[in-house]
């Protein structure tokens, strides 16, 4: 199969791509040329030029599932012959065209080979200057492709027109599950976005992620998106919602009261809320933490997974933000007694350098009475139920059960990396 490639490429009169070559020997279904995962394309990416003859041979013998030909500097020549090859093709199921140089033109050539293809089930485009006339484009694609379940479309300059009319075909159909559309060029001080994919989410039964992170929204557009999935009730089957890095501050009242409609109802689908890298601050989380359930628990739904806070916009002490996640401890069943962790000894408390690897007591008025199935471990990243606490200076260490405090069942571990400052409370995250 390998010979089809190599002579297409000697009739192009252009290189052979050893990789091809491989992949096509190891009888794998993932053809992988990504410009930054691939050695052979890290000093000579792709081009219009390598496409041609790889689509040819393609058409002819197509073993592969996946095409991952992202971060090269393919553009509207290799959109036509890619073009050919989706119009005719059943077997590729995934196809990443992510960080190249597709402008509108090459959209909307990919696009019409699109509409005849039957097998594709994923799409990224993410990182391609498409424009308004290209999103354009990929609205016209979902109104008659019935098989595409995931678009990616993240930082491709798309305009509000764009988005609107992503919404509004949005609303008919019936495939996607995923829509990734951040980072767009929607200049927009009224929401307007926001306000139709809201309206969207009311009729949309299979949409299950939607991406609108970074796309100025602020109290008022999550508002309407809360509202809308909340009225859906158990016909939307929105899981996960990703607002980060917008103009949120939970500050408006009327967005509060949709949040905590949404969050405590009990048929919503929603599992995961992305707020990171809001402006919350202070006033914000206070008013998140206050959005609870009026479950006989009196606790988030135990589905509702949130995260608000990143290592980058470090707006609240370790401290508040264990206020904030104790609040939403949950109750135990038949347990009338509440248990408190030991607090930490004087010289722990007085060092800042070592708040975190120290055991913390919460304060007094965020106590949950019956939370004896609750566990509580060190602030400490990667910290488990199993580490004890330290003892004070001069105390002795004993070994023996009985010096294990009841207030390991508690538990809130911070977990740190590069992406993100987690906090788990059981089943919820922060």
């Amino acid at each position: 199969m390998a010979g089809a490639y190599t002579a297409a490429c000697t009739s192009a009169g252009c290189r052979v791509l050893l990789t091809v070559t491989e992949a096509y020997s190891s009888k794998t279904k993932d053809l992988i040329c990504s410009g930054n995962r691939t050695v052979e394309l890290l000093d000579a990416r792709m081009v219009d030029l390598d496409m041609a003859p790889l689509a040819v041979a393609l058409e002819e013998t197509n073993p592969f599932q996946t095409i991952d030909v992202s971060y090269n500097t393919l553009g509207a020549g290799a959109a036509e012959s890619l073009r050919k090859l989706v119009a005719a093709d059943s077997t590729i199921t995934s196809l990443d065209l992510s960080q190249n140089d597709f402008n509108e033109s090459a959209c909307r050539a990919l696009c019409e080979g699109l509409k005849q293809n039957r097998a594709i089930g994923s799409l990224n485009l993410s990182g391609n200057k498409l424009g308004g006339p290209g999103g354009m484009a990929l609205a016209d694609l979902l109104q008659t492709n019935s098989t595409l379940e995931a678009l990616y479309a993240s930082n491709c300059e798309l305009d509000t027109a764009a988005l609107i009319a992503l919404a509004t075909v949005l609303r008919d159909n019936t495939s996607l599950r995923v829509l990734d559309v951040s980072r767009p060029l929607a200049k927009t001080v009224m929401d307007e976005p926001a306000n139709h994919f809201a309206r969207m989410l009311k009729v949309n039964t299979t949409l299950h992620e939607l991406d609108m992170s970074k796309s100025g929204l602020s109290d008022k557009g999550l508002q309407l998106l809360a509202e809308s999935v909340y009225r859906a009730g158990p016909n939307s089957r929105l899981e996960v919602l990703k607002v980060k890095c917008n103009r949120i501050t939970l500050v408006d009242a009327d967005c509060v009261g949709a949040l905590r409609l949404l969050l405590s109802s009990e048929v919503s689908r929603l599992q995961t809320l992305l707020l990171g890298a809001n402006t919350l601050r202070d006033e914000g989380a206070l008013k998140l933490a206050e959005v609870r359930t009026q479950r006989e628990s009196g606790c988030l739904a135990h589905t509702t997974r949130l995260a608000f806070l990143t290592a980058h916009t470090p707006l609240f002490s370790l401290e508040f933000i264990l206020l904030c996640a104790l609040r939403w401890s949950p109750r135990a069943s038949g347990s009338s007694t509440s248990t408190s962790p030991p607090a930490r000894s004087p010289r722990a408390a007085s060092a800042p350098s070592r708040a975190r690897s120290s055991t913390a007591s919460p304060p007094s008025s965020t106590r949950t009475q019956g939370c004896s199935t609750s566990r509580w471990t060190r602030w400490s990243c990667g910290a488990t139920s199993s580490t004890r606490p330290r003892a004070s200076r001069g105390s002795p260490r004993s070994t023996t059960s009985s010096s294990i405090s009841p207030c390991r069942r508690w538990t809130a571990r911070m977990r740190a990396c590069d992406a993100e400052c987690v906090f788990c409370v059981d089943s919820l995250v922060i």
